[in-house]
């Protein structure tokens, strides 16, 4: 259940950052301060997938995206619903895409199918998300999709540890 309430707080944390600031990162590359709370979603919608199945998965993206629009209305920012937009669209795809691969590589290992699945989701969620929030500036979309590469591997790390005590009892 923690990880369904931090799955959803961290998608609306998410968009709240993603309209306030751009960080810079080494090699001209930036991110919208969102990438940091929006990453772990991705290992988290994992986690629940395993725990619960699929189709707690698609109620968590429907309820996620309504009250992440909902926070855009509520602050009255332009800017934030423009995120907010981007974001619901780029979290839609991504999420299908992420669940349906992981789902398709069933008969892997967790941490294989979390990496799989995550190298496509944050792929598409950077360029569908950027490109609509911000434009399609090459050194936001690669600097998102390489820290959320790392964000979810290191959160798939941790993870994993739960995921091999729960499976050996």
């Amino acid at each position: 259940m923690i990880s369904m309430i931090l799955y959803v707080g961290f998608i609306i944390l998410a968009d709240v950052l993603a309209a306030r600031w751009i960080i810079p990162l080494p090699f001209g590359l930036f991110v919208p301060a969102g990438v940091f709370a929006i990453a772990p979603i991705f290992t988290l919608r994992d986690s629940i997938h395993r725990k619960y199945g699929a189709k707690h998965v698609v109620i968590l993206i429907m309820i996620a995206s309504v009250l992440s629009y909902g926070f855009s209305i509520v602050f009255g920012s332009p800017m934030l619903g423009k995120v907010t937009i981007a974001s619901v669209i780029a979290f839609i795809v991504s999420e299908y895409s992420d669940t349906l691969i992981y789902h398709l590589t069933r008969h892997q290992t967790w941490m294989n199918r979390v990496m799989k699945s995550n190298a496509v989701s944050t792929f598409l969620d950077s360029i569908i998300f950027i490109g609509l929030a911000f434009g399609f500036v090459l050194p936001l979309i690669i600097g998102q999709y390489l820290v959320k590469m790392l964000i979810a591997w290191i959160t798939g790390l941790i993870l994993s540890k739960t995921h091999e005590k729960t499976r050996h009892n």
